[in-house]
């Protein structure tokens, strides 16, 4: 049996994280093709099972082929052109009928593709009718202000499902999106989906504290901040993860501050692939309000967290705030990044206990599994 999955992401890369964990979990059951609409940062995994797409990027990272998100609709017909013929040409190609389609975020987000998608809804419709359309959604509603009677209609006319990756003990995506409270018929909850943790977890932490970027796009204040007092923590090393999309100068003044600290106590990289294996061994993460919190959960491993308040939505805030209820994590404010605050709580919060708390983040699994009896309902047959 076969699927298909569009992920399209903007300035982080939180969403295609989350995809792909999503896909490595359904090739153990399926054919999976991936549809991957944003700048190519090169994450993907191996499996004869998952074939990629990437569709031509719409981005507030991409100076070409337009500036902002959907900034001129003169500037970025192309682009949707290019990408429906790619897509169009792509579906021709394939032999086998898919058997189920999820959109990321889709359509309780990224409305401006609503055309695409259902598009790719009506041609999957005509090769097996009874193809199930899933949207697969996050915890928290990034479109609080958004078209909610246009989504709650494509919603309904078009799917079957509404998988809401999040632990309802933590956060329920009712609380900031009308259109799953106008849906408690479509949905259902998976759990978060995290890496799987290592098979060690490091309940005695070594000094290495982790700075994670996610992509790298709007946490340059943070990490600047976080580098000027690493002097003061001689016995720990400082991990910054910048990301794919972070700027050349601040990746330039980094090394620059590594060369002249001696010794020097900061590390760079752009992207950990073994991510969850370091977190389970470091003493603080800092990062942003992002998918990482439910890893850090699952690592059992305190954070500090700044999270990004863009102009149209407090996503990460609202996240941040529900963690930091839990006690997993301690919220910064600008003034905390000032150097003399900022130690205080680095220091504070690693001599912290971490709470004893259980979360459930195992949401690719339970995907999977979910997919498998609605299929068994909805076919004859069986996933090999």
């Amino acid at each position: 049996m076969k699927g298909l999955f569009w992920c399209q992401y903007v300035l982080g890369i939180g969403h295609l994280v989350r995809g792909l964990r999503l896909c490595q979990a359904l090739t153990k059951h399926f054919d999976i093709d991936f549809f991957q609409g944003g700048r190519e940062v090169y994450l993907s995994f191996e499996s004869p099972r998952f074939k990629k797409c990437i569709l031509p990027a719409v981005s507030n990272n991409d100076q070409e082929p337009i500036v902002g998100v959907l900034a001129s609709k003169r500037n970025i017909f192309n682009t949707f052109e290019v990408r429906r013929r790619l897509i169009r040409s792509f579906l021709e190609k394939t032999e086998e009928p898919y058997s189920f389609f999820f959109t990321d975020s889709f359509p309780l987000g990224k409305l401006a593709f609503t055309e695409e998608i259902l598009e790719i809804i009506d041609i999957l419709k005509k090769a097996n009718p009874t193809c199930l359309v899933i949207s697969s959604v996050n915890d928290v509603s990034s479109n609080l202000g958004g078209n909610c009677k246009e989504a709650v209609d494509i919603l309904h006319a078009y799917y079957d499902r509404l998988f809401i990756h999040s632990d309802p003990n933590f956060i329920r995506l009712e609380e900031t999106s009308s259109v799953a409270r106008e849906s408690q018929h479509m949905i259902t909850y998976t759990g978060y989906v995290a890496t799987p943790p290592p098979e060690k977890i490091f309940h005695e932490k070594t000094k290495q504290i982790l700075i994670s970027a996610g992509g790298g796009g709007v946490c340059e204040e943070l990490l600047r901040a976080v580098a000027q007092v690493t002097i003061y923590f001689p016995d720990y090393e400082f991990w910054f993860v910048l990301g794919p999309n972070s700027p050349k100068t601040l990746d330039q003044d980094l090394k620059m501050m590594q060369k002249m600290l001696h010794p020097s106590n900061i590390r760079i990289s752009h992207f950990l692939p073994n991510f969850t294996e370091h977190l389970s061994r470091s003493a603080l993460l800092i990062t942003l309000g992002g998918s990482t919190l439910a890893d850090m959960c699952q690592t059992r491993t305190p954070g500090l967290v700044y999270p990004y308040i863009s102009p149209k939505t407090r996503e990460q805030p609202f996240r941040a705030e529900k963690f930091a209820e839990k006690g997993v994590v301690t919220m910064l404010s600008k003034e905390d990044l000032k150097p003399e605050r900022l130690t205080k709580l680095i220091r504070d919060r690693i001599a912290a206990p971490f709470p004893d708390i259980q979360i459930n983040a195992n949401g690719a699994e339970n995907t999977a599994n979910l997919l498998i009896e609605l299929l068994r309902k909805n076919e004859s047959f069986l996933p090999q």
